[in-house]
């Protein structure tokens, strides 16, 4: 197998056995840790983290911070050059409840997170224990309608507001690896990545509750040269979102591969606040259990995509989430969109009618070797912009169109096209438009291709749905798209457009 000269470069990070990462060990509890729950460990293990950077060489040489046999209550820890912290197989650190114990960050005053590295190298958290945020301790309610918590938030002297603390954070980094882990119920996003470069993911565990928002497995924002491999991940809202924030720059050569997810929202979700462009992505042997969406690329700003690959991608199942509204996904198992939010953080900076900034695009995209149940179909869609959308090809695609039986819900109907966020009027809620359900829908795009492809309709539509075709094309909005009738096939007892 051919790797890019970026993932060669970096052999730091091709290492697969999961060996302890350290020659030297410092013992938090020879700096007074307790590791019984409720004795706050904060200072003892922090004093470990310093002495172990104290010993460390960096590049051949870190040194672990580790805990071992112990639950380690503590609040915020600050990662050093050089220093890995290790919790071990019988180890939990849990974050602290007491919001005394954070500071704000200090690029956004209420951004906080339990584990910071910041400005460090050669640094990580490794091991085969948990890392536990303590998410259920904030909940105060579930709202029945929309199968969501209501949660409190922390409050504190050093932090300007009430605040959720990410469980891992790393920004302006580079040579980061988080390996082995799990990290369990975080009250924000799980394991974030910012401005940082040279980075290895590998073998970790993300368990949330699905109930629980905004609580993202791993995001990569504005980062170079990213390695996601071997992770399992289960939580209440995206599973993997790369996104590049305002400031920060691009993202660049990102890999994701062997992974499996099960997302309350979008298994992979480019985030729709694109400021800057997203290039070189790569996503393989990935698996969606079960989801509202698979996969979903959305531009709503100056960023674009520029080259992205998917192979041997499965989704298991992408359903609607009651009452229809999309939590960020519409049951489709691939969405590829291109649209203006001019409400938006970063859609309000750019202009797709000319002049000023222009918005950005979706180009050179492939799906080879994909396989997918969902209740809605693949969208592709340029929105009203002509040429948002160009250069996308599937080849050796499986779509079966299944939903789930009315009596599994009342709600219905749902958007077979759903843009948000947006700024079109649409004629439903959040974004949608009643239409057929279609097995691959395109609109507003060019130079598209679709080979040797299954598209299959089993069972009935929900209520005040209906089953369209297996391949429509809007002929108005797209061109040069080539669907190959010698290699495809649709099982529907429609009339494929």
């Amino acid at each position: 197998m051919c790797r890019p000269v970026w993932m060669i470069a970096a052999g730091w990070f091709l290492t697969v056995a999961m060996a302890h990462p350290c020659d030297t060990r410092v013992d938090v509890r020879s700096h007074g840790a307790v590791g019984d729950g409720v004795t706050d460990d904060t200072t003892a293990i922090q004093a470990s983290i310093d002495a172990a950077a104290a010993e460390s060489r960096e590049v051949d040489g870190q040194v672990c911070a580790e805990l071992d046999m112990g639950v380690f209550l503590s609040g915020q820890l600050h990662l050093k050059s050089g220093v890995i912290l290790f919790v071990g197989t019988t180890a939990i650190l849990k974050a602290s409840t007491n919001g005394s114990l954070y500071h704000g960050d200090t690029d956004w005053p209420y951004n906080v997170a339990f584990i910071c590295g910041y400005s460090v190298g050669w640094s990580g958290v490794a091991g085969s224990g948990v890392i536990d945020g303590q998410a259920p301790q904030y909940v105060t309610s579930l709202n029945p309608v929309a199968d969501q918590y209501d949660f409190e938030q922390l409050v504190g002297p050093f932090v300007n507001g009430p605040f959720r603390y990410r469980l891992v954070d790393f920004k302006h980094s580079r040579n980061v690896k988080v390996q082995g882990v799990t990290l369990l119920d975080s009250p924000s996003f799980h394991l974030h990545f910012l401005n940082s470069s040279d980075i290895l993911v590998e073998s970790v565990t993300v368990s949330s509750d699905l109930r629980w928002p905004n609580c993202d497995g791993i995001d990569v924002t504005s980062c170079n040269n990213t390695i996601i491999r071997g992770c399992t991940i289960r939580t209440g809202d995206d599973a993997i979102s790369p996104k590049t924030w305002q400031g920060y720059g691009p993202l660049h050569n990102l890999l994701i591969e062997d992974c499996t997810f099960h997302a309350r929202s979008g298994g992979i979700h480019f985030g729709a606040s694109a400021w800057y462009d997203y290039v070189n992505v790569t996503v393989r042997n990935v698996r969606v259990l079960d989801s509202h969406g698979g996969l979903s690329v959305q531009v709503r700003g100056p960023g674009s995509v520029k080259g992205l690959r998917v192979e041997n991608f499965m989704v298991g199942r992408t359903t609607w989430n009651s009452p229809c509204y999309p939590w960020m996904g519409n049951g489709n198992p691939v969405v590829v969109s291109a649209d203006v939010w001019a409400s938006g953080p970063a859609g309000s900076q750019c202009n797709a009618t000319g002049g000023g900034i222009s918005c950005g695009t979706i180009s050179d995209v492939s799906f080879e070797n994909v396989t997918s149940q969902s209740e809605n179909g693949i969208m592709i869609s340029g929105g009203k912009i002509r040429g948002a959308v160009q250069n996308i090809t599937f080849t050796r695609v499986v779509v079966v169109i299944q939903q789930l039986p009315s009596n599994n819900g009342s709600f219905g109907p749902c958007p077979s096209r759903n843009y948000w966020p947006t700024s079109r009027t649409t004629g439903s809620p959040e974004g949608g438009e009643i239409a057929p359900i279609n097995g691959i829908f395109i609109e507003y795009a060019a130079e598209v291709t679709v080979a040797d492809t299954v598209v299959s309709f089993a069972g009935q539509p929900k209520n005040n749905n209906t089953f369209g075709g297996c391949f429509a094309v809007d002929s108005n909005s797209t061109s040069s798209v080539v669907i190959d009738s010698a290699t495809t096939r649709c099982n529907s007892a429609v009339t494929a457009t």
